[in-house]
């Protein structure tokens, strides 16, 4: 008896949408996921936690209509209970385990096998989109993206672009000698709180 376990995937999630992911591509890659797992040779599919708190039943119809007749789902906040579904079995299997299969949660989404007693990490074809927040620009890992949380000017944001990060606060760059003597002095977040003050004196 061969069992393959698609944990925690919440297809429809709001942490899918959180600085600096783009909701649309999480959910495509999510997809890729489930497909990659529902093409798996194994005697059962069992997802646990599916489905995340942004799912409308106009959703979920939709998708469930089309997985095999062997899928069994295990969804902890309920969302499934009251739903004709066609060729689901829901199920209470839950499992004991620190692996995922979201790739918002790991750079590296896997699959649990279980054969003959025997568990075996199957790891997915499909990368993570991890968002990792850092304190300067940086290179980072397939399976991760980069931001910078706090306000960088404008030269430090284009070079935060070379890198692939990306940036929700940018302000100009020094244009007098004061604000670059100052720029060698303060970290990036404080020498823009500085020209923003500037400007808004100024102005």
């Amino acid at each position: 008896m061969k069992k393959i376990y698609l944990l925690s995937l919440r297809l429809y999630d709001s942490k899918d949408s959180e600085f600096p992911l783009e909701y649309e591509h999480v959910t495509s890659v999510k997809k890729q996921i489930f497909l990659e797992f529902l093409r798996f040779d194994a005697h059962e599919h069992i997802a646990l936690d599916l489905f995340g708190d942004l799912a409308l039943l106009d959703q979920i119809v939709p998708i469930l209509s089309l997985v095999p007749k062997t899928l069994k789902i295990y969804q902890s906040d309920g969302l499934l209970e009251d739903m004709r579904l066609p060729n689901i079995q829901p199920v209470k299997e839950k499992l004991d385990t620190d692996l995922s299969s979201n790739p918002v949660l790991t750079d590296r989404p896997v699959f649990l096998l279980l054969e003959d007693g025997m568990q075996r990490v199957v790891e997915s074809s499909v990368k993570g989109l991890v968002p990792r927040s850092l304190e300067s620009p940086q290179n980072l890992p397939e399976g991760m993206i980069g931001y910078l949380s706090n306000f960088v000017t404008s030269s430090e944001a284009e070079r935060a672009k070379l890198f692939g990060n990306k940036i929700p606060f940018v302000c100009r760059n020094p244009k007098d000698t004061f604000e670059r003597r100052m720029s060698e002095k303060m970290p990036q977040g404080a020498l823009c709180f500085l020209i923003h003050l500037s400007d808004f004196c100024e102005g």
